[in-house]
């Protein structure tokens, strides 16, 4: 090399990486020079200087390196547009705005909370946010969902503020959803019942998101986060029950996470929540492409579907269904949006098995229920639902988290334990929401469940409030399954609608199953009744009915805004307790028990549903229609019942509340397809019973051949049901002993042919004699004289179902039936005087009101002198039909009552046969006396006993009695705090008072007598009273009532009404019914009194106007009310105005109700019956 020549490079060195790769390998990416071109050699001539390597020569790009380029260009600013609209929401936070502008920002972001319809009841919020939820419950159905801001990937609005949780939906448009094969209908119209109250669907807005930033890793197969935060707010604002499994607030902070973080919420629980909220959501809206994944090709208009059908990832739960095991209809756009993320949801499932996120698997296969469930697609609800429950045991999440797990005795778990309190309660959480949804599933069926109450130990959920807003502090229960006050108490942490709706699906539990153990036996009517399991689900039964807290015995809860809103799982917990009734009780309507105890019973079960289906008017139906199918499927059999019985008054009035029932069903179709299913079962069910014979549809008969294998005597005897809850009837339902059953089958018993067809056993009309005494006559034996006393009514059969009546064929028995109020006996001492007398009787084998025709046709008998008939039956009723029906023998009717008018009054006519009513204003006296025919009554017998009963209801009222007895029985007594003047009421002893009397009879003065021992001594009170007019001498009448009462009373004096209204501190009613004192005690009358004033009626019902005396008791005009009798009685059901009212103390007409008046009404009734028969004088006769 000459000193002139330039340095050279080495060309290895000044080489580009294809030219150097030939020695070092290299294979960096840099564009050939002319040298590399070159095959295989570095120069033509080892000689010749190397050709200089040119790679670092500027090159025009090729056209796809441009392509390449112009698209990672236009792709960063669209990543950097966003940032620019920040720039302007930082600036004005530098600047306040005005009230005016701010109110223009939010009517620029969109419609957030349109008032809905008037009339329109919400669903109660299942979240405890704090949050306008009021708005949010008044939108019509008929809007779209709408987010007021558009929501960028970072959780930030449009505005730049950051994204909080909440209300910011308007509520769905219903769809119509009639059909049976699918989750949503295919379109908006169909389903739609003619009567239905919910608004026509308006033009629908959609809702606009952003295209926001998305995280690179988001899930392809979910929409944007935006469209998940919307879903997930409606997820939690509309759906019921099951969001409360999740922590709102903590889902909501988990979503704003990258989806790579550890706490990012599981996107099979996304999909799940999506699918399960979808029926809330527009058709409309989700047809938009904001709701397609975000992974959809962008050639797509629809949402993608092919993927619908299984993956091998399935394989793992092989029985679950992705279509529900139905051919949906994949052309609506609802559908393929729901069916799309149930089947993500339930591959999630699949893969959690295998990756062993159990718990994510568990609150995924529960939302999965859920939705089908409501779909109606039953054989995968109980599959999945079994499934959910199977996934749940291994992580023990049944079990208290209380008490630490020996390793000995229990494997180890297949999830970790929760590392926080708000972990534990979501676990807890979990398993109840997966325990409820597993019972909703076999609900109305005939299938087990999948795990037994007795293996259940974890605590019940604290009260959504505390869920919500704790984070450590009471996440933790204190009752669970284990607890013996389960269903008689709820703690202050347990006290809310999802404990209540949890308990009442237990108790709906323990009787299904008692149905299916008790049918795949040999049953008998009798058996059933007596068994100790039956009885002790009906004392929990009415033991939970009489815990619900006072404030949650209504579905309709406070709002805010001091409305009312429907609590949808106070809602269901409230019908389950009735629908555990229908459980126990449907197979006992028959069209011979129909009119029962039982069976009245169950219908007051299902009238009590059909009043809280009432409390859904213009809403959208959405709670528990198979509580709704199985109270239809009990009025159908009350339908068949009375059409048997040829009541055809009654059948019309079940026939107009199954419609009322099956308009329920309709409008919840018209969203969920589940109430299609129960239709058609329930219209399945109407032609069996249409079809079959009423003994073929019964779950027990009504008549059963009992044998005793004591006496080896096998007897056919109808049972008659008092009630469910009734003492044991084994003993009661004993074979008669061989001497009994000769009176009972004697030869010379007639039998009435309808009786006998119509309930299959010999219905006689004894001719007893003296066997009623014990010794049986034969017909053919003479007896002394030619008439024949005729006791109508006699006692029938006791609830028991043991025979009981005037005759002491069971001289035992009836003595234990003295003591039972169930039952009406007149006593061994008057029946005695019937069989010391000289004429055979001819005895109502029955404890009950016989058939009219039956008393009717004995009446015509020529050889019939005399009759003793009860009272507050129709068929006693002396009317002209019953005189002109008597024959001539007839000398005597002698009434079990104490009074009468001169014309029939007409009114109900009471069948109860609990406590021997008195209505003595049942025999026309005028009508009989012209044909020759005698009246005798039993008066002045029952006035000390209408005396106790009148102070005993004064009392009780003056003194808050019932009001105290209810907070005890409520539990509510430890919550009244203890202050001078808690539970006070006026005193009977204050000095000077003033006490009126409606009507100064003989019961009047009586009662007067026992008063004054109540009364202040040394300043006694004033008496007023009032009579059907003033005497001439009435001064004169006056002062001898005073002598009579002299140093007890100041003074006696007569009064109008008005007066004595103004003045009296305690106003007794004991005057007779007629027209001029019907509704005498009225409005006009209850305003005169003082504000003080009690009012006390044993009188008659109608003489205080029941509707008026409520208002005043409501608005404070008088203080308090005893009734002892009452318009209407006894049809008086538990929701009257007054038996509500804590003020107000009503008893059902106890007046005569004491053994000593009882047997001497019954001892003046055969007196007269006697005398009448052998043409005396009657004892007590009545004369107009």
């Amino acid at each position: 090399m000459q000193d002139g020549d330039p340095h050279r490079v080495l060309a290895r060195n000044a080489a580009c990486h294809q030219c150097r790769r030939r020695k070092l390998k290299c294979d960096a990416m840099r564009p050939t020079c002319g040298n590399c071109r070159k095959p295989r050699q570095r120069g033509p001539i080892k000689y010749e200087p190397p050709e200089p390597c040119t790679w670092d020569e500027i090159r025009d790009p090729s056209a796809r390196t441009l392509r390449k380029r112009e698209n990672k260009r236009r792709k960063m600013h669209e990543l950097e547009a966003p940032q620019d609209g920040f720039q302007q929401p930082w600036q004005d936070q530098q600047q306040p705005q005005s009230q005016q502008q701010q109110q223009q920002n939010l009517s620029q972001a969109g419609p957030s909370q349109p008032h809905g319809s008037q009339g329109q009841i919400p669903t109660l919020s299942q979240s405890y946010e704090e949050q306008d939820h009021d708005n949010l419950y008044q939108e019509p159905y008929n809007q779209t969902p709408v987010i007021t801001e558009p929501i960028n990937g970072l959780g930030m609005t449009g505005t730049g503020q950051p994204f909080q949780p909440g209300p910011s939906v308007i509520y769905p448009s219903t769809f119509a959803s009639n059909q049976f094969n699918s989750p949503v209908h295919p379109n908006g119209s169909a389903g739609e019942a003619s009567g239905s109250r919910l608004p026509s669907r308006a033009p629908e807005t959609k809702p606009t998101f952003s295209g926001g930033l998305i995280w690179p890793d988001w899930p392809q197969n979910l929409p944007s986060p935006a469209v998940v935060d919307h879903v997930v707010n409606v997820f939690f604002d509309r759906v019921p029950t099951v969001p409360k499994m999740f922590n709102r607030a903590h889902l909501f902070s988990s979503l704003q996470l990258p989806p790579w973080h550890p706490n990012f919420p599981n996107t099979m629980v996304l999909h799940g929540i999506l699918a399960i909220t979808a029926p809330f959501l527009s058709p409309e809206t989700v047809a938009s492409r904001e709701y397609f994944p975000v992974g959809t090709k962008a050639s797509e208009t629809l949402h993608p579907e092919h993927d619908l059908n299984m993956e091998s990832s399935m394989r793992s739960i092989p029985f679950i269904s992705v279509m529900g095991g139905q051919i949906v209809d994949q052309s609506n756009a609802l559908t393929r949006f729901q069916m799309w993320h149930r089947r993500r949801c339930l591959q999630g499932v699949g893969d959690a098995v295998n990756s062993g996120d159990i718990l994510a698997g568990v609150q995924s296969l529960t939302l999965a229920v859920q939705m089908d469930f409501a779909n109606g697609w039953f054989t995968d609800v109980f599959m999945e639902s079994a499934c959910a429950v199977r996934m749940a045991l291994p992580q023990y999440l049944h079990l208290s988290s209380l008490k630490e797990r020996d390793s000995l005795l229990h494997n180890p778990v297949l999830v970790a334990p929760a590392q926080s309190a708000l972990e534990q309660a979501e676990q807890d959480r979990t398993w109840w929401l997966t325990y409820y949804v597993e019972r909703m599933s076999t609900c109305g069926t005939a299938w087990p469940t999948a795990v037994a109450d007795n293996e259940i130990s974890v605590e019940m959920p604290v009260i959504q409030h505390i869920y919500d807003t704790s984070s450590h502090d009471g996440l933790v229960g204190v009752q669970s399954f284990k607890s013996p006050d389960f269903y008689s108490e709820h703690p202050p942490q347990h006290m809310d609608s999802l404990n209540l709706l949890i308990k009442a699906m237990r108790l709906y539990g323990e009787t299904s199953t008692f149905i299916r153990r008790y049918t795949q036996d040999t049953h008998t009517y009798a058996r059933y009744l007596s068994d100790p399991e039956l009885r002790r689900l009906m004392m929990d039964i009415n033991t939970f009915r009489m815990s619900f807290p006072p404030q949650l015995r209504r579905p309709m809860q406070p709002t805010r805004d001091g409305g009312e809103a429907i609590d949808a799982d106070l809602f269901t917990a409230i019908s389950l307790t009735h629908a555990c009734v229908l459980n126990l009780g449907q197979a006992l309507i028959t069209h011979l028990t129909w009119n029962d105890e039982a069976a009245k019973m169950i219908l007051s079960a299902v009238r009590a549903i059909l009043s809280l289906l009432f409390d859904l008017q213009a809403t959208s139906y959405d709670f528990n229609s198979f509580i709704w199918g199985q109270a239809t499927r009990c009025l159908l059999r009350f339908i068949n019942s009375a059409r048997l019985s040829n009541n055809h008054v009654a059948s019309n009035v079940f026939e107009a509340e199954v419609q009322e029932f099956h308009r329920a069903h309709v409008l919840y179709a018209q969203r969920h397809p589940l109430a299609v299913r129960h239709l058609k079962l329930v219209e399945t069910f109407k032609e069996q019973v249409a079809k079959l014979a009423d003994d073929q549809v019964r779950l027990v008969p009504t008549h059963d051949l009992i044998f005793d294998a004591e006496y080896g005597i096998k007897a056919a005897r109808r049972k008659s049901i008092s009630s469910l809850t009734s003492p044991v009837v084994a003993e009661a339902l004993a074979t008669p002993t061989p001497s009994q059953t000769g009176s009972l089958h004697s030869a010379g018993s007639q039998t009435s042919p309808a009786a006998t067809s119509a309930q299959q056993v010999p219905q006689s009309n004894q001719k007893l004699g003296t066997a009623a005494a014990g010794q049986h006559r034969s017909a053919s034996q003479p007896v002394t004289g030619s008439a024949r006393v005729k006791m109508s009514p006699n006692p029938r059969v006791n609830p028991n179902g043991t025979p009981n009546g005037l005759s002491n064929t069971l001289p035992e028995t009836a003595r234990d039936f003295q003591a039972d109020p169930s039952t009406r006996n007149v006593g061994p001492e008057a029946m005695a005087k019937l069989e010391a007398s000289p004429f055979e009787l001819i005895v109502n084998p029955e404890d009950a009101a016989p058939e009219r025709s039956w008393v009717l046709e004995h009446l015509k008998d020529p050889e019939v002198a005399a009759a003793c008939i009860m009272h507050g039956q129709a068929s006693d009723k002396v009317d002209k039909e019953f005189i002109d029906a008597c024959g001539p023998g007839v000398k005597c009717i002698s009434t079990f009552s104490v009074g009468f008018v001169d014309a029939i009054v007409p009114r109900p006519w009471s069948s109860f046969v609990g406590l021997g009513r008195l209505i003595p204003d049942h025999i026309d006296v005028p009508l009989a006396n012209k044909k020759g025919i005698k009246i005798g009554h039993t008066p002045g017998v029952l006035s000390d006993a209408v005396a106790d009963i009148t102070i005993a209801l004064l009392l009780m009222a003056m003194r808050r009695m019932g009001e105290g007895i209810e907070i005890v029985k409520e539990g509510r007594w430890p919550q009244i705090p203890w202050a001078p003047f808690v539970m006070c009421g006026p005193s009977i002893g204050h000095p000077n008072l003033t006490i009126g009397f409606l009507g100064f009879g003989r019961i009047s003065q009586v009662t007067l007598d026992r008063l004054v021992a109540f009364t202040n001594k040394d300043q006694p009170p004033k008496i007023l009273y009032t009579s059907s007019k003033a005497r001439p001498n009435q001064a004169e009448i006056d002062a001898d009532f005073s002598k009579q009462w002299d140093g007890k009373v100041a003074s006696v004096s007569r009064v109008e009404a008005d007066e004595l209204a103004e003045k009296s501190d305690i106003v007794i009613v004991l005057c007779a019914l007629n027209e001029s004192t019907k509704d005498l005690v009225n409005k006009d009358f209850l305003k005169k009194m003082k504000k003080t004033a009690v009012l006390v009626n044993s009188a008659r019902g109608p003489i205080v106007n029941s509707d008026d005396l409520a208002d005043a008791l409501d608005q404070g005009e008088i203080f308090a009310a005893g009734l002892d009798v009452i318009t209407g009685e006894p049809n008086i059901s538990p929701d009257h105005r007054l038996v509500k009212h804590p003020k107000c103390v009503v008893i059902p007409h106890m007046g005569s109700a004491d053994y000593d008046t009882r047997n001497a009404m019954a001892d003046l009734c055969v007196r007269n019956a006697i005398a009448g028969a052998e043409g005396k004088p009657l004892p007590a006769e009545v004369k107009v």
